[in-house]
């Protein structure tokens, strides 16, 4: 399993200065990538609320093959979305960005 860096896309223009953070995670099998998928969504559920409410504030859930990416605003998506089971080298990536 691998990691990917936050990527930071500051909006363009002076209406918005919001800041919107994405994670990924790439699987080695369709199982593991199945067990990660529903981990990933509870822990959205637990921490941040139902997805139809996410997607009222504006978050995205995109399904690339073996890559699972939520891009949402003003939350640290590694800490809110790896799940537990993960080795802690996963977790550790903190911004206080945006927050």
């Amino acid at each position: 399993m691998r990691q990917e860096s936050d990527l930071r896309q500051p909006s363009a223009g002076k209406r918005s200065r919001q800041q919107f953070k994405a994670a990924s995670v790439a699987f080695n099998n369709e199982r593991q990538r199945h067990q990660i998928e529903e981990k990933v969504v509870d822990r959205m559920c637990e921490r941040i609320g139902p997805l139809f409410e996410l997607n009222q504030q504006g978050a995205r859930l995109f399904d690339r093959g073996p890559a699972i990416v939520c891009v949402y605003q003003c939350v640290n998506p590694v800490k809110d979305l790896q799940a537990s089971s993960l080795s802690p080298s996963h977790t550790q990536r903190s911004n206080a960005a945006g927050e």
